[in-house]
């Protein structure tokens, strides 16, 4: 590829193009096996969370959904505990609702108007990503009521079992109310980081489960990689899936992981094709659609993502715009999950950047509606350009993506 890439820059060609054909050609000579409906086959999910529907590729948990199981059977509510980037909803959709004993189980998120009706609410109510609650509901009362009906389904003669889980930064949030306290004061479980062992399994278990192998060589690097690096699942997730998309023959090897950018660059490297692949008004949509994708953490809190009515269609409509390249479109419909989850150092770790990893990067701005974002270090107001390309504006090499940035930069300030 980089004769490829020299000859093409020669001619007077875009390298990022010709990179991007190289990639579509090398995926075009895959493993027929990898053909097809991509979303359906692959036995890693990327950013995506988990589902049900998954538990033939969802290994590393084992323990932990045996514990919860055993909680669920013993108490009718139950707290599941961890930091953002760890993996509970997945725990929770592919790991837990499948061994759940027969009945009628619900799966929901809080939103922004949490209401549950407890005539209608089955034998297990999973209420994912509690702390919504906190942060996406603007009328206390109404929070309040969901609480409430929570805590008193638990309760009654129904029988009902209620597993919630929260980010882990919320749960000084839980603790400040009494009944709910109370009821999880025994059934509480902390998501702590995946062991060496666990890693392995879900590094593994899944190509295997697809009738692939991974290389003992890329096993050890991936786990030298993610070992103490807090959030670092679902970047793993998404390196092993663009290594599947680069196999060839039936095993995952280290060169496709490197060409994939490996766990620090391969969201990075599937945002910046999106990115590139784009027109200057879907650029435009994109980084409107990123900022308004977060809601800035307050009193010390981790930010959060914001649902927006409209957003999915727009991250589907980019999606579309990338001839049926699914990579970008799970990196763009991900952002708001994944995007912000270590913006704040974690003890222990490295500092954390304020957008985590994926190439394009959207520093703070005001939006319109919605609330007030931080302003980016510098004090401008941000736009949606690729990391590597700012760098290249900042040692004075101009780029498409850096005179893009300085045309908007004036127009701010007139």
């Amino acid at each position: 590829m980089p004769v490829a890439l020299a000859y093409a820059e020669a001619c007077g060609a875009g390298r990022e193009q010709w990179r991007a054909r190289w990639e579509q050609a090398r995926a075009a000579l895959r493993d027929p096996a990898a053909t097809g409906d991509e979303a359906a086959q692959a036995p890693y999910r990327g950013l995506v969370r988990f589902e049900a529907a998954d538990q033939a590729f969802f290994f590393g948990r084992t323990a932990l959904i045996e514990h919860l199981i055993t909680l669920v059977k013993a108490h009718r509510l139950v707290l599941v505990v961890g930091p953002s980037g760890c993996g509970k909803s997945s725990v929770l959709r592919a790991g837990l609702v499948p061994r759940l004993p027969t009945g009628s189980v619900r799966v929901m998120t809080p939103g922004a108007h949490p209401r549950l009706d407890s005539a209608r609410a089955g034998d297990v109510v999973v209420v994912d990503q509690f702390e919504e609650t906190f942060t996406l509901c603007q009328d206390p009362a109404e929070c309040q009521a969901f609480i409430d009906t929570l805590v008193a389904l638990t309760g009654d003669g129904s029988g009902t079992r209620v597993v919630l889980a929260v980010r882990a930064d919320f749960l000084g949030r839980c603790a400040h109310l009494p009944e709910l306290a109370e009821a999880v004061r025994d059934s509480t479980v902390l998501v702590g980081a995946m062991s060496t062992a666990e890693l392995r399994e879900a590094i593994t278990k899944p190509a295997s489960a697809a009738g692939l192998i991974v290389q003992r060589e890329l096993t050890a690097r991936i786990l030298q990689d993610v070992t103490g690096q807090p959030g670092a699942l679902p970047l793993m997730s998404h390196a092993l899936l663009e290594t599947w998309r680069r196999h060839t023959g039936k095993a995952l090897t280290t060169a496709a992981y490197e060409a994939a950018g490996g766990i620090d660059g391969a969201v990075a490297h599937t945002a910046e094709q999106l990115y590139s692949a784009l027109t200057d008004t879907q650029r435009q949509r994109l980084r409107h659609l990123l900022l308004r994708l977060v809601t800035p953490g307050q009193a010390g809190n981790a930010d959060t993502r914001r649902h927006l009515g409209g957003g999915r269609g727009a991250a589907q409509g980019l999606a579309r715009s990338q001839a049926g390249r699914d990579a970008g479109g799970s990196a763009a419909q991900s952002y708001g999950a994944q995007g912000t989850h270590a913006s704040r150092p974690a003890s222990g770790g490295r500092p954390a950047r304020r957008v985590v990893r994926p190439g394009v990067r959207a520093t703070a701005e005001r939006p319109a509606p919605g609330p007030d974002l931080r302003a980016s270090p510098r004090g401008q107001r941000g736009h949606l350009v690729p990391r590597r390309e700012l760098r290249g504006h900042a040692h004075g090499r101009s780029t498409p993506a850096a005179t893009h940035h300085r045309h908007h930069r004036r127009r701010d300030r007139r």
